[in-house]
């Protein structure tokens, strides 16, 4: 395939929407519907499952979990599947947007720091992180230089480490009990 960028062929036309001042491609609004429903769909599963529960329970400890009679094999091959899953889909999203090189997976670092910012373990957490980090690049992109993004975001992951280790709606572990 080569190392080049490569656009994914599609046959939608670019279209936006206009309120007031601000334009909005069909595609995003799209993407970012698509994004809200798997979100609530993986909150729902979370929360009113009986393998969201066990989920949800192997992440706090894998080993009681396994005790209480939880399959944690079972487990890890549901949340394999459900990152897989979200990863093929976002990477889908964004090759049709720009487009897909061999390094693109590199945004996954963002993902991670999101999670950690926001608290890991909660899933609003990691929406609200996600909402902060990229408003913070943003932000900087347009005020300060994009040459300068990054370095904002991992200092934004140092200071939240410093004063918050749990992150933003992270428990510890007195609160998880």
């Amino acid at each position: 395939f080569t190392g080049n960028l490569r656009r994914i062929p599609y046959k939608m036309s670019v279209r936006y929407l206009s309120i007031g001042l601000i334009n909005i491609g069909v595609f995003d609004i799209l993407a970012a519907a698509f994004s809200f429903s798997f979100l609530l769909i993986l909150w729902v599963f979370l929360e009113k499952t009986k393998k969201g529960i066990a989920v949800r329970a192997a992440a706090y400890d894998t080993t009681t979990a396994g005790l209480m009679g939880i399959n944690v094999n079972t487990i890890s091959l549901i949340v394999f599947s459900i990152s897989g899953f979200a990863s093929g889909i976002a990477g889908l999203f964004f090759g049709l947007k720009y487009a897909v090189y061999p390094t693109m997976g590199g945004i996954a670092i963002k993902a991670f720091i999101s999670s950690v910012v926001g608290g890991l373990g909660s899933l609003p957490g990691a929406v609200l992180g996600g909402v902060v980090l990229g408003t913070l690049e943003t932000m900087v992109s347009g005020y300060v230089s994009s040459t300068y993004r990054d370095l904002f975001s991992y200092s934004l992951l140092v200071i939240i480490l410093f004063f918050m280790p749990n992150g933003l709606l992270g428990k510890n572990a007195k609160e998880k009990s």
